[in-house]
């Protein structure tokens, strides 16, 4: 359950909240001789208020997360036994991306020309903005121990930030999918419940990473599956 006037909601929700206790204390102030019906009323309105008050945030203010069917199964049966060097032309040769930029090469960053500390040996990213917007990056690093920092810093935090709906695999060749999360607006705009939807995926294949990240609106169709599974064909020569 989610509240669409977030900020209108939390002040009502914490301004009843707050009655309630109110009341509760009276009525088990007034009513403390021994165990009766109004002073029971009182412990159960004191609870209640103090539940809402532990959700309030969740539902007014965050943002809804949902459940969506991504099919990984493409990716987790990819096996690649061996460190990989670089996928830029495998990447590169996939026609349906309306942009492609090469951001670290041999470790140096393409944009400011200075060697990476995480270990990032060669970074991509690639985007498909027709109806969804999709952005794919992929990230080779110069080990596999490097890999599984990035791997895990980002499941902490998307954990945090998005909650994960599935995760799998073992150390070296692993995935998360977020839930489907439903955008609010700024505090400005007093936290307004949008129709703008975004999800994350991750894969961990030996020394690479791959992230796919989809915003989308009301109406559109998500092109996370057909791309897990391109991918997946395309980098079947790395085997």
């Amino acid at each position: 359950m989610a509240f669409r006037n977030g900020l209108i909601n939390f002040l009502i929700v914490m301004v009843a909240s707050l009655i309630l206790i109110v009341v509760g204390i009276i009525l088990f102030i007034i009513f403390n001789n021994g165990f009766n019906a109004l002073r029971l009323t009182g412990i159960l309105l004191i609870l209640t208020a103090t539940i809402m008050l532990l959700f309030s945030k969740k539902v007014c203010i965050r943002n809804v997360r949902l459940k969506e069917n991504i099919v990984v199964t493409p990716m987790t049966e990819l096996q690649i036994s061996s460190n990989i060097e670089s996928v830029k032309e495998i990447i590169e040769s996939i026609k349906s991306f309306n942009s492609f930029e090469v951001n670290t090469v041999n470790g140096i960053n393409t944009a400011v020309p200075v060697k990476r500390s995480d270990g990032i040996v060669e970074m991509l990213t690639a985007v498909d903005s027709k109806g969804s917007h999709l952005d794919i990056k992929v990230s080779v690093f110069d080990c596999v121990e490097n890999a599984c920092k990035s791997y895990e810093f980002h499941y902490k935090n998307y954990s945090k930030d998005y909650g994960i709906m599935n995760s799998g695999g073992t150390e070296s060749d692993r995935y998360f999918v977020t839930y489907k999360n439903q955008l609010r607006s700024s505090a400005e705009t007093m936290f307004q419940l949008t129709d703008i939807y975004i999800t994350y995926v991750f894969f961990q294949k030996q020394n690479m990473i791959i992230r796919l990240w989809e915003t989308r609106r009301s109406g559109y169709s998500s092109k996370i599956n057909d791309y897990i599974d391109l991918l997946s064909n395309k980098l079947s020569a790395l085997k």
